[in-house]
């Protein structure tokens, strides 16, 4: 399962914690399509992640949130998890006053649309993303994510400085978050 996880072209890693008799500890996932390995550690990361035993010898994509302990692998390139940057997205517009625009809100949904994006390019069969629909969503969410920085820039209170580092990290990895729409099946590069 390991070999055939490590030898993919991109698998999905991820940790959750649960205890095992009353202790902490965290279930390890690394996944393809096709296979799953599941493992129990009890500490969360590297150590854990060496364990199992994928991510030291991993060379294709590796799939995970912003967790800082997967980007000390650097064979892998890194697509960042959008499901992961939506529920964040989503509770930021939670947290914003009812009724004004909300710079979360226009980067979620720009996201959505470069999803749909690629989506709707690997079931035509084509190998790329119509560049200029593309390039406009890249906008919006570039924008929107510019907006939410320097609104948060005060970074005062606890949730203000949550948000920023969100904007931040979306902005510092755009490409880890965007890396999807580069590559598709089929695509040279």
């Amino acid at each position: 399962m390991r070999d055939n996880i490590a030898a993919g072209e991109v698998a999905g890693f991820d940790e959750t914690g649960f205890r095992v008799e009353g202790r902490l500890h965290w279930v390890h996932c690394a996944r393809t399509g096709k296979y799953t390995l599941l493992t129990v550690h009890p500490k969360r990361g590297t150590e854990a992640m060496k364990a199992m035993g994928v991510l030291p010898v991993f060379a294709g994509v590796a799939v995970h949130d912003a967790w800082a302990p997967y980007d000390t692998y650097t064979g892998p390139e890194h697509q960042l998890c959008c499901a992961h940057a939506l529920r964040e997205l989503q509770a930021v517009t939670d947290a914003a006053p009812a009724g004004p625009w909300c710079w979360a809100a226009q980067a979620a949904e720009a996201l959505t649309a470069m999803q749909d994006l690629a989506r709707e390019a690997i079931s035509q069969g084509q190998a790329a993303v119509d560049p200029a629909a593309l390039a406009a969503q890249v906008r919006l969410f570039r924008s929107a994510v510019l907006v939410g920085a320097s609104q948060t820039a005060a970074r005062s209170g606890a949730l203000m400085k949550k948000h920023n580092a969100l904007a931040r990290r979306l902005l510092g990895r755009q490409d880890d978050y965007l890396r999807f729409t580069r590559g598709l099946p089929g695509a040279a590069g």
